[in-house]
């Protein structure tokens, strides 16, 4: 069975297209699958163009995107064979501390990545020493800045938003977690197992393959190229595994991939201080500037002490 099949959206489609290459390959299928990641580089109209005639499209485009609209599903019928709607896969609940950062509408990019850490980029406005930066990454402060409700309330967001695209992922970042570990590498980079479980769910909605097909086992996972951030063991011991501080740098670095909690709050310094910084004080950035605030200027225990806390069980 030949079908021209195409990936159209965020990061994210590489992975699905490698996952449907995957299972061309299982099922002794000649589909040729293609990924197009809207504006890297070509533009929306230039992928529109690109994607006339598809058997298949599977789009990230949402009916609230309107720069990238004439690549919705309803825009692109009567000039593909069909169109099937994924939503792009957010996930804050296992990296509370990152953000983007916004300059003039545009995404403010780092030295490693387009995402930043909000404590840091608090401390940094505090003027606080790096070293005394890194060591507010502790429970006491994620517990008082709000990073231990993040993953129950990221969690509901998640199923809300694929419930109401006709997809339910209930359970599945519990399976995921068995199999393969965090998930997530940044808020909107998953791993290769939740893009795999994604392509199969939108080859099936467009009547490829059977409902309830595995996904595929082996496929490349392009995102782990791109920076790596940590679960922090005081996050990840709520759902069950031990976590990490340290940080994956882009591959595009090295191979010595490694930076320590430290390093990676040193290195983001260095980023900062070459933007004006009015325009880092972001809301979210302000919220954790201003609590933490509050709370260095409390009678407190030290924060660099990591106090036990007694916390509420992951769901």
């Amino acid at each position: 069975m030949s079908r021209r099949i195409a990936f159209v959206g965020s990061c994210q489609v590489s992975g699905m297209a490698a996952a449907c290459r995957a299972v061309s390959q299982q099922r002794g299928h000649d589909w040729q699958v293609e990924a197009y990641h809207i504006g890297a580089p070509l533009n929306e109209r230039e992928i529109f163009r690109l994607i006339q005639g598809f058997d298949v499209v599977i789009s990230q485009v949402n009916i609230s995107d309107k720069p990238n609209a004439i690549l919705q599903a309803d825009s692109l019928r009567g000039h593909v064979g069909q169109c099937v709607y994924m939503p792009v896969f957010v996930f804050t609940g296992l990296h509370p501390d990152m953000t983007y950062v916004f300059i003039q509408d545009m995404v403010w990019n780092g030295a490693q990545s387009p995402m930043h850490s909000l404590l840091s980029l608090a401390c940094y406005l505090l003027d606080l020493p790096a070293r005394r930066a890194a060591s507010l990454f502790n429970a006491y402060v994620f517990a008082e800045i709000g990073y231990f409700s993040a993953y129950e309330a990221s969690y509901a967001v998640m199923v809300s938003d694929f419930d109401a695209a006709g997809y339910d992922l209930r359970g599945m970042p519990e399976r995921w977690m068995e199999t393969s570990g965090p998930f997530m590498y940044t808020i909107n980079h998953p791993s290769i197992s939740v893009l795999s479980h994604m392509a199969v769910l939108a080859l099936a909605r467009a009547g490829l393959i059977a409902g309830g097909y595995n996904a595929p086992d082996g496929v490349d996972d392009y995102l782990h190229q791109h920076l790596v951030a940590p679960v922090f063991p005081e996050l990840a011991r709520r759902i069950g595994f031990s976590g990490s501080h340290e940080y994956l740098r882009p591959l595009q670095f090295g191979t010595d991939r490694t930076v320590s909690l430290l390093e990676y709050v040193q290195e983001s310094y260095a980023d900062f201080r070459g933007v004006d910084r009015s325009l880092l004080a972001s809301s979210p950035v302000v919220h954790v500037r201003d609590r933490l605030s509050v709370l260095l200027n409390q009678a407190v225990p030290r924060l660099s002490a990591r106090p036990a806390l007694s916390l509420p069980s992951a769901p």
